[in-house]
Formats: C-alpha cells, structure tokens, sequence
C-alpha cells in the first residue's frame, strides 16, 4: 500500500473496513495476486443486499447482471498459489476516487458503503471493465439520490441509535425476498394455484380481516401459494394497488438460531 493510500484507508467507517477485508480474503480464497475493486464490488452487493435490492426497485439498477459480469471477469485472472495479494492499480484508483467523491461531492469526512458504491457507478468506465461497466448502468440520478439517504441514515443512526440497524438490511438478513426472486426469474411457474392465489389477491383487497393465513400440513404447497402471488406481482397482472407491493419470506429457522436484541426483537 502506498504511503498515500493510508490516510485514505484511515477514512473507513468500520462497516467499509469489514467489507474492504473480506474482499481481501475473497482474494486470497481465489488465489488472485492482487485485490481488485471487482473482489470489493462482489463483497460489496452479498454483504449488504438491503442495499441492492432498494435500487433494484427504484434505480433499474440489476446486481444479479453485475455479480455475473464480475464472475466473468474473475475467472480469467491467474492464479497464483500462497501469494500475498496487493492492491491493484484500479483498486488504488477506486480509493482514491471515492474519498474525492465523498469528500467534495457529498460534503463528509469519511467513507462508508454508500459513497463506495455511488462512486463504482458513477467512474465505472474509469474502474471497471466494460461489461461490468455495463452491468452497473442505471438511473444515475435516482441512484444517487437512494444512497445519500442511506449514508444520512447510517450516519443518523451511528449517532443516535448506536445498535440498531436499518429495517432493510433486517428484511435482507432474515427473510428471503419472493419479490425479487420472481423479477429476476428465479421462482418456478406455479400451476394449479391460480384459485387460491385469486382468493389471497381477494383477501388483501378487503378494508378490514386483510390478513391471510395459510395452513396445512407441510408440504401441502403453502409455500408455492405465496410463491405463485409474488408472480402475479412481478408480471403486473394484479390490480393497481398491489402492483408495488413487495413479499418477503420469513426464515424462522434463521430468526431462532440467531436471535436479535431485545429492542428489535418484534422485527424478527
């Protein structure tokens, strides 16, 4: 590392800093030579989902074209056994783009995962290469607009609420989202369902008693139920008011095995 790039290093909020080591080990796990900002972006977008499912939704911003642009890359780098990976030189060029970014653009002292991504969309032509650069392009505007407000609210909360985190990334961590599974094509067809989905739709319609429930017993297709509506929601085909709805899976297995603190335990 330079000398210059350390007082840069020294501007990580320790969230960056995690995620910047785990690129680290990302890149010794592959035996690469050098951390590159392509090992950064990968930890980036599976450490902090929440994020990139919000611009997902509002950004047009895909990390599933991005993860697989970045996997493309990745296995064409050599290998190299037992190394002690250095910085390359994009990655040194990223660092210092982004504490440029954040420093006079967003007007902060430090850089956190916000800023960090907002700086790989807006210089990705100068960071990456092209089809990563491709897969990063989005509603820069809006895209920009979602991560300040993300880097205020991680701040605020720093400052006022020092263990709590954001709904977001609870949602992320403790659910699975059926939204975005069935936007990106991830959920099977569901055949056979359509009565019981058209009565779930007829539930969440009504004024009062909108809250369905399914039982049976397991394996019975509860789940597909829920499955075959997050379709219906992907391709448009529900009346207006659901059309923005989002569904999520609570992992309950998840939630018992590591529990939340006791302020947050109603979340979970």
């Amino acid at each position: 590392m330079s000398i210059y790039l350390k007082p840069i290093i020294n501007k990580l909020t320790p969230e960056s800093r995690n995620t910047l080591d785990s690129a680290i080990n990302y890149a010794i796990s592959r035996s690469h030579h050098e951390v590159d900002c392509l090992h950064l972006l990968w930890k980036l977008l599976q450490e902090h989902k929440y994020i990139a499912e919000v611009l997902y939704e509002q950004s047009l911003f895909n990390p599933e074209w991005v993860l697989n642009a970045i996997e493309s890359e990745l296995i064409r780098i050599n290998t190299v056994p037992q190394s002690s990976p250095v910085f390359s030189e994009s990655m040194q060029t990223l660092l210092e783009k982004t504490w440029i970014h954040a420093s006079t653009k967003w007007q902060i002292d430090h850089i956190d995962i916000p800023v960090f991504l907002s700086t790989m969309i807006n210089f990705r032509d100068s960071i990456f290469p092209l089809n990563v650069s491709d897969a990063l392009c989005c509603d820069m505007d809006v895209a920009e607009e979602l991560l300040i407000s993300f880097s205020d609210e991680a701040e605020h909360s720093a400052s006022h609420r020092p263990t709590d985190r954001s709904s977001h990334e609870y949602l992320s961590k403790y659910t699975e989202n059926l939204s975005l599974r069935a936007e990106t094509g991830k959920l099977d067809p569901v055949t056979g369902r359509e009565k019981e989905v058209r009565q779930l739709i007829d539930i969440l319609l009504r004024r009062r008693q909108n809250n369905p429930i399914l039982t049976g017993e397991p394996g019975v297709g509860k789940s597909s139920i829920v499955e075959g509506l997050a379709l219906q929601i992907a391709s448009g085909r529900v009346p207006d008011v659901l059309k923005n709805v989002r569904i999520h899976a609570l992992d309950m297995g998840l939630c018992l095995r590591e529990p939340v603190s006791e302020g947050n335990s109603k979340i979970a």
